[in-house]
């Protein structure tokens, strides 16, 4: 009992849950910026890659920021995604390291559509989008359905270098 009793604040504090049981829930996309578990999302045919939107977001507290890149992780990297002034989609030509995983970030509101594309010569790098893996060439067009931080990963499993295209943009 003393130890249940030191754990849960202790859980509070670092912002993880406990499922104890109960009712299932739909998977909908989450902000990186969201604590709200995320589930396996199936495609409904609108949107590859997730199901349609249904939840908001928590409010923003400072534990549901995202960490910042190689505060725990030195073969992590993190890029906020900017748009030109008046622009909706960029271009981002980049090289990742062999063991490294990058996460790009871009702010959205609710109801905007979020689409991206990452091609790769060898199609070796993992792409994943609100938890969902998503095949290299594939572009992914989903309604976001909370405002905030989405996250974009890609990771490079091998042992060499490899240089990608993000091509990401905001309706």
């Amino acid at each position: 009992m003393k130890k249940l009793i030191l754990v849960i604040p202790f859980l509070m504090l670092t912002g993880c849950t406990i499922n104890m049981g109960g009712a299932n829930t739909a998977a909908t996309p989450t902000p990186a910026n969201n604590t709200a578990a995320n589930k396996d999302a199936k495609s409904d045919g609108n949107a590859p890659g997730g199901a349609k939107p249904t939840a908001s977001p928590a409010a923003k507290t400072e534990s549901e920021a995202p960490k910042k890149a190689g505060a725990d992780d030195p073969k992590s990297e993190e890029e906020q995604i900017q748009f030109a002034k008046g622009a909706t989609e960029t271009t981002l030509e980049r090289t990742i390291a062999p063991g490294v995983d990058k996460m790009y970030l871009m702010n959205a509101k609710k109801g905007q559509v979020l689409f991206f594309k990452v091609t790769e010569s060898t199609k070796q790098l993992a792409v994943d989008f609100d938890k969902n893996p998503v095949g290299v060439g594939e572009e992914v067009r989903q309604v976001l359905n909370a405002s905030g931080d989405w996250a974009i990963y890609v990771s490079n499993p091998t042992d060499k270098p490899l240089k990608y295209t993000l091509w990401v943009g905001i309706e």
